[in-house]
């Protein structure tokens, strides 16, 4: 479970990398299609949590959830994103 877990964190890395200049353009817009295919939610925690760094409790306020359920759906969208990265023709490490 853990190596499943730091494969989906690497992605979502990818994602917060891609989104800067110095990243092929290929790979930005392979992020790009991966995230539009997501619900909301799940882009707004991944945003939340792995490029601002907000702790679960204040995620789980801004999705009117607890910090239990927040956890749980910041896994599923890391899950959801890896997923659709993959499918999107990304490539995982």
């Amino acid at each position: 479970m853990e190596e499943l877990y730091r494969a989906h964190a690497a992605t979502v890395f990818r994602f917060l990398v891609a989104m800067t200049r110095d990243v092929d353009v290929v790979e930005q817009q392979t992020v790009r299609a991966a995230l539009s295919v997501l619900p909301e939610t799940y882009r707004m925690v991944l945003v939340l949590a792995d490029d601002l760094g907000m702790p679960h409790g204040e995620i789980a306020e801004v999705v009117d959830r607890s910090p239990g359920a927040c956890r749980v759906l910041l896994h599923r969208a890391r899950r959801a994103f890896h997923a659709a990265y993959l499918e999107e023709g990304g490539h995982s490490h």
